[in-house]
Formats: C-alpha cells, structure tokens, sequence
C-alpha cells in the first residue's frame, strides 16, 4: 500500500493543483485522498475502514474516562475478533499540526502497534508544499541531533531512500538520542515505549510535482 499511496497521492496533488484546487490543500485534503486510495484497494465485504481508530495497543490504562488515544486511519477485519491490516497516521507538512513533536508521537504508536501485530502494515505519510517539508526536518527529532557520529533522524530523510533504525530509549548495548524531556513526553504518551523504530521510506518514481512533495514510511517497532 506504501508505493501506491506516494503515486496516488502525488499524481493526484498535481491534477487537483492543475484544476485550481491547490487553495482546498491540507490535511483534510490529504486524508480524503487516503480514504479513496484505501477504499479501492480493499473488499469492503471483508474489511472495515476505520478513520480516528482507538488502537487497543496505544491505550494507557491509567488514562482514566474521556476520549481514547487514536490513529488517523486503520483497515480491520469484519470478524468477531476484528484484526488490523493496515494503520496508517498522516501530517500535512505547514499545519499547524505537523510539528517534530507530534511526528515524533505518531511514528511511535505506529512502532507499538507494529510491535504487538507484526502482520500489520504501519504507515506514515507526509505530504504537503516541498519547502515546508524541508523546513521541518530542520527541526526537532527529525533534524540530525545527537552528538557527534552518533546523530540521528527520527525517520529516513526524504533525500535518502532506505532503511534506518532509530533508539526511542537507551538499553543493553544500545542508547538512544532522544532529548530526555523528548524520553519523559513520550512514556506518558503510550503505555510502553518500543526500543527501536524501523522506517523505509518510499518516493515518488519519478521527480512529482514542482511545488508538492509526498513521502511514505514503513514503520516497524521492536520490544529490545
């Protein structure tokens, strides 16, 4: 689902753009072209979309009442014991909701929920104007930090197609370069905090649109 949610979405940019659309872009665009990509793809006889999805895994148990922790999308078995298939969390780089932090926040609970389901496919898509992406992997976790060799990217960057493993905490032989604050924000997020975060990052396949650009991370997320 990885590659045609970058081809999908970035042919799809272009003609909306090309049809004087460009002024509706943002991230409710962006999650209605997900659903209709999503929806295509999927036998609805068999198959559930479910847009602010309450993950079970993601759940703190000490939240008390009010409103459960969600994903943006998740694709679920129609089953007495309905499994998820496909998690996905998506920003709109300029929002005022796609910040370093709240990136930071997605990825993990997609790496937890990838911890508990191996079998699901957990994605995140970043799409939105080329400058304000590049703009935001100058900052925070997303931005080279750490020090010396050991700087770090939360996720691939998007200049550098392939796989890259990221500590979200220190353990036996490894360490992490989270900011501690980063440590103690994200631990009161999630019921535990997944070791590591695996991304593979998939491009356009050919240089898209002038003004728009459209990533997709596979995400997955280990125990230790």
């Amino acid at each position: 689902m990885a590659r045609k949610f970058v081809s999908g979405i970035n042919g799809k940019l272009d003609f909306d753009f090309a049809c004087n659309r460009g002024h509706g872009f943002g991230e409710a665009h962006l999650h209605g072209l997900l659903i209709e990509i999503i929806a295509s793809n999927i036998n609805p006889r068999t198959h559930n979309i479910l847009p602010s999805y309450p993950a079970p895994e993601i759940q703190r148990a000490d939240a008390g009442a009010g409103r459960k922790r969600e994903i943006d999308f998740a694709v679920v078995t129609r089953s007495d014991e309905p499994r998820p298939l496909l998690c996905v969390e998506a920003k709109w780089a300029g929002s005022s909701h796609a910040r370093a932090e709240n990136v930071l926040y997605d990825v993990a609970r997609l790496a937890l929920i990838s911890q508990e389901n191996p079998e699901t496919e957990c994605l995140f898509v970043l799409a939105g104007g080329k400058s304000a992406v590049a703009k935001l992997f100058e900052t925070g976790v997303l931005a080279v930090h750490g020090s010396g060799a050991s700087g770090r990217r939360l996720i691939r960057h998007p200049q550098r197609p392939g796989e890259s493993t990221y500590y979200l905490r220190s353990g036996p032989g490894y360490t992490t370069t989270l900011p501690h604050a980063m440590q103690v924000k994200l631990a009161g997020k999630l019921p535990v905090v997944p070791a590591r975060v695996r991304s593979k990052l998939y491009r356009p396949p050919h240089s898209g649109a002038p003004d728009w650009a459209v990533y997709v991370w596979r995400i997955a997320g280990r125990a230790r």
